[in-house]
C-alpha cells in the first residue's frame, strides 16, 4: 500500500501549467504514477537432484531431476488520470475543462499470470580423463507471459475514460 501525492508528477508540471495560462495549482493530488495497491504471488516447485530427488522414476531414471515450474501472479490497482469534460484535439487551439480534480479518476485494476517450466542439465566437456573434465550447468526453459491472455487497460482517453473511444465522433466539434 502506497500513496504518491504531490503538486506535479515531474519537474515540468508547474511550468506547463503557467505556460498554458492556467492557475498555478499548489494543491496536493495523486501523482501520475500513484499505484495504491500491488499484490505479487510467486509459487515455485522444483524436484531435487541426485540423492535429494523426490519425483517419479521411469525405468529407474530420474526424469524430473532438476526440473520444476513457476507461477507468478500480479494484481495492481489502477493509476490516476485527469478526466476532461470535453474532447480536445492537439493543435486545435481549444481549451478543455477539467471534470473533477487533477488525477482524480482511476484506471481499472489489472491482473496477469506468468508461467515457466525449466530443467537444468549437467554438461561435461574437455579431455576424456576424469581429472581434466570441466563441468557446467545448462538450463532450458519454456515461458508463457500473460498465461490467461488478460486484456488489461493501461491507458484511456481523458474525455471518455474509455480505452477505445476518444469521444470525438460524439462531440459538438465532429
Amino acid at each position: 500500500l502506497q500513496f504518491a501525492q504531490g503538486t506535479g508528477s515531474n519537474s515540468s508540471s508547474q511550468f506547463n501549467l503557467v505556460n498554458s495560462n492556467r492557475p498555478n495549482l499548489r494543491n496536493i493530488s495523486p501523482l501520475s504514477y500513484d499505484q495504491r495497491h500491488s499484490f505479487n504471488l510467486n509459487f515455485d516447485f522444483h524436484y531435487g537432484y541426485g540423492k535429494n530427488y523426490n519425483g517419479p522414476k521411469i525405468k529407474n531414471k530420474d526424469v524430473f531431476s532438476n526440473a520444476g515450474f513457476n507461477f507468478i501472479a500480479r494484481a495492481n490497482s489502477g493509476r490516476p488520470f485527469t478526466k476532461w469534460q470535453n474532447e480536445v484535439r492537439l493543435g486545435s487551439g481549444q481549451s478543455g475543462f477539467l471534470e473533477g480534480d487533477v488525477n482524480g479518476s482511476r484506471l481499472p485494476w489489472n491482473f496477469s499470470v506468468d508461467f515457466r517450466v525449466d530443467k537444468r542439465f549437467k554438461v561435461e566437456f574437455g579431455s576424456k580423463a576424469k581429472d581434466n573434465r570441466k563441468m557446467a550447468w545448462m538450463e532450458v526453459y519454456f515461458q508463457i507471459l500473460n498465461l490467461l491472455n488478460t486484456q488489461n487497460v493501461i491507458g484511456v482517453y481523458q474525455a471518455t475514460g474509455n480505452p477505445d473511444d476518444d469521444g470525438y465522433l460524439s462531440s459538438a466539434q465532429a
